[in-house]
C-alpha cells in the first residue's frame, strides 16, 4: 500500500471548475434519461420541452441550474412549474464531478491511492501518468453517473431498466481493471506467490488459475441452482395474488442466463492472461517486483472483477429467496440483483458485502422514523444500494490502509 501522504493538498481551480461545469451538463442529461427511459421515449429526440404545453425549451433556458433560476422554475410560455429536482440533480452532479477531479489531479492520499493512480498493469506499459489518471477518472465518473440514473429511476418507478443494467454487465469486468482495483488488498498473497526463508519469490500460476476457476465455477453453479429454486419459491411460498406468472419466471431465467453469458469473455481473458505468465521459480526480489506490474495484477483484477460480479448477483438473490420464504412476500426485486451485479465488478466480493450492509443500515435509518411516524411509504431498495456502493467506493481505500 502507498504510504500516507503528508503533503498539503492545494486546489487547482481550472480543472476543478471545468469538471464541475461538465458535471452540471451531465446532470442535465441525466434528468432527461431519468424522465424518458422508463417511459420508453428517446433520450435524444425530441429536444427538451415543457410537458404541460409542449413548447420546446430554448437553449439558453436549458442551461444547467442557471436556466431554471432565470425562469424561476416555470415555463416561459404557460407558467407551468418545473420540478426543483432538475437543478438539484444538475448541481449535485457538478459538485461530485468537481470533487472527483480535485481528488484525481491532486492524487489525494498519495500516488496510486484509490482509483486515481490507474492500474498497475497499465503503469507497466510506461504510459504517461496523466493518461492513466484520466482513464481511471473517466471510468469512476461514468460509474457514479450510472449509479445516480439507476437509483433515481428506481425511486420514481420502482424499476431499474435493462437498458441500464445489461450493457454494464457486459462491460463491467473490463472497465473495472482500468482503475486501481479497490479490492486488490483482500486477495491472499499465498494464492498466487510464495516467499521462502531467503526472500526468494516463486509464482504459482497453476494454483492461482485453479482456485480462481473453482470459485467462479461455484458461483456459476449457484446462479443456475437459484433459477429452479426461484420458480418454487415464488409459486409456493407467497399468497396467490403475489405469485409469479410464467412471464416472470421466463424473465428471471433469461436474465440469469444473460448474466452468465457476460462472464464468458472475461473468464477466457483471465485464462489467457495467467497462462501467458511464465511459471518462473526462484525469482529475485527485484525480478519479482519487475514482473508484478504486468500480467499477474491484470489476472488478479480480472479474477476479483468476475468474483465480485458473481457476489453482486448472488447476495441480493439469496436475500430475496430467503426473505420470501420467511415473510411470505417478495423480499427484493430482480432489478436489485441486476443492479448490484455489475457494481460488484468494481467493488470486489468483500466490497459487495460492505455495500449490502451499508445499504441495509441506510434503509433502517430511513425506515424506522417512517415506522414510528406511522407513515406508509414504500421506498425501493435500489437507492439504498446506490448509497452503500458510493460509501464503499469512498471507504475501501481507507479500510485497505488500515489492514496489515
Amino acid at each position: 500500500m502507498p504510504p500516507r501522504s503528508t503533503a498539503r493538498v492545494s486546489i487547482d481551480p481550472i480543472p476543478v471548475a471545468v469538471g464541475g461545469l461538465f458535471g452540471c451538463f451531465v446532470g442535465s442529461f441525466l434528468n432527461v434519461v431519468v424522465h424518458r427511459l422508463p417511459r420508453n421515449e428517446s433520450i435524444v429526440h425530441p429536444p427538451s420541452r415543457c410537458y404541460a404545453c409542449g413548447t420546446q425549451v430554448r437553449w439558453h433556458d436549458n442551461l444547467p441550474v442557471v436556466g431554471w433560476l432565470i425562469l424561476r422554475g416555470r415555463c416561459r410560455h404557460c407558467q407551468a412549474p418545473f420540478s426543483f429536482r432538475y437543478p438539484l440533480i444538475e448541481a449535485a452532479c457538478g459538485l461530485a464531478t468537481a470533487l472527483a477531479v480535485h481528488l484525481a489531479v491532486n492524487q489525494v492520499g498519495g500516488p496510486g491511492y484509490g482509483w486515481w493512480g490507474g492500474s498497475a498493469w497499465l503503469h507497466a506499459a510506461r504510459l504517461p501518468d496523466l493518461f492513466l489518471i484520466g482513464i481511471a477518472l473517466a471510468v469512476m465518473l461514468g460509474l457514479l453517473w450510472w449509479i445516480a440514473a439507476s437509483a433515481l429511476i428506481d425511486l420514481d418507478h420502482s424499476i431499474i431498466p435493462d437498458e441500464l443494467t445489461k450493457p454494464l454487465q457486459l462491460a463491467a469486468p473490463f472497465l473495472a481493471v482500468l482503475g486501481n482495483n479497490l479490492a486488490i488488498g483482500w486477495i491472499p498473497e499465498g494464492w498466487w506467490y510464495s516467499k521462502d526463508e531467503l526472500g526468494e519469490f516463486s509464482l504459482h500460476p497453476g494454483g492461482f488459475l485453479g482456485l480462481s476457476l473453482g470459485l467462479i465455477g461455484l458461483g456459476v453453479g449457484l446462479v443456475l441452482v437459484a433459477v429452479p429454486l426461484a420458480r418454487r419459491t415464488f409459486t409456493t411460498c407467497v399468497p396467490q395474488p403475489m405469485r409469479w406468472q410464467e412471464e416472470h419466471h421466463r424473465s428471471y431465467r433469461l436474465g440469469s442466463h444473460w448474466f452468465l453469458a457476460t462472464l464468458i469473455l472475461p473468464v477466457i481473458t483471465l485464462v489467457v492472461v495467467v497462462v501467458l505468465t511464465p511459471a518462473l521459480h526462484g525469482l529475485s526480489a527485484a525480478e519479482f517486483r519487475r514482473l508484478l506490474p504486468s500480467t499477474y495484477p491484470l489476472g488478479i483484477q480480472l479474477c476479483l472483477a468476475i468474483l465480485g460480479g458473481l457476489a453482486g448477483w448472488l447476495v441480493p438473490q439469496a436475500v430475496s429467496l430467503l426473505g420470501t420464504m420467511v415473510f411470505r412476500k417478495e423480499a427484493m426485486g430482480f432489478g436489485d440483483v441486476k443492479f448490484l451485479a455489475p457494481l460488484g465488478c468494481f467493488l470486489g466480493p468483500v466490497g459487495v458485502v460492505w455495500t449490502f450492509g451499508l445499504a441495509a443500515v441506510a434503509g433502517t435509518l430511513v425506515g424506522v422514523p417512517l415506522l414510528l411516524l406511522r407513515r406508509r411509504f414504500e421506498v425501493p431498495f435500489g437507492p439504498f444500494l446506490a448509497v452503500g456502493a458510493v460509501l464503499t467506493l469512498v471507504l475501501v481505500p481507507w479500510l485497505q490502509r488500515l489492514l496489515p
